[in-house]
């Protein structure tokens, strides 16, 4: 959790204030197959950033004006519900993209939760922030994170739908937890040093 809350406190509200329609007649499949998902999207919404090592990809809209950050969680040590984890994640985000306690509305069905937040950031601006989250396997969390005018918002918000419902897990719950004990590995093994095999500092041993 704590590593979540410094990647959601990074994010930046770099949001115009232009705003279009998308090509929904263009749609085509994200897979982020090093973390184990994939979802529908309009084909001109952007990769901003790569999946990489720290379980985070973004995207944004051809104007610019929505993002969406998605951030996998693995391996989590609290035992919170679907709705107690959303809601300490919304508030969260809230906090840092917010200058004053924001309307929000959440819901949520199966193992999927979402929470559209409604206030001014900092500057004044009119945002909108949405989070979604998916709890596919226990200790395996997967959040949607979106930012957006609110006009870009209401042309989109369908297709958030789209994606919420469409967002598809492409890793068995056996493969995720192998990629949770293999993570540990290498940390533990980065944190040594190596393997063990490699001579002590200082080279082999003195004659």
């Amino acid at each position: 959790m704590k590593k979540l809350c410094a990647l959601l406190l990074a994010v930046a509200l770099c949001l115009l204030a232009a705003c279009g329609a998308p090509d929904l007649d263009s749609i085509e499949t994200a897979v982020v197959e090093e973390d184990g998902f994939s979802f529908l999207r309009p084909a001109a919404w952007m990769e901003t950033e790569p999946a990489s090592a720290n379980g985070v990809c973004a995207f944004s809209n051809e104007t610019g004006d929505l993002s969406l950050e998605v951030v996998r969680e693995l391996g989590a040590m609290e035992y919170y519900s679907l709705i107690e984890l959303g809601d300490k994640v919304a508030e969260t985000v809230g906090d840092s993209v917010f200058a004053s306690t924001p309307e929000s509305q959440e819901r949520s069905k199966n193992n999927k939760y979402s929470a559209t937040l409604r206030g001014e950031d900092a500057d004044g601006n009119d945002v909108v922030c949405r989070v979604d989250l998916i709890m596919p396997y226990e200790s395996v969390h997967y959040y949607l994170i979106y930012l957006a005018t609110p006009e870009a918002y209401q042309e989109n918000s369908n297709i958030a739908d789209d994606i919420l419902d469409g967002f598809t897990v492409t890793k068995s719950a056996e493969e995720m937890y192998q990629y949770i004990n293999d993570q540990h590995t290498d940390a533990a093994s980065a944190e040594t040093g190596g393997d063990g095999d490699a001579p002590a500092e200082g080279g082999e041993d003195q004659q």
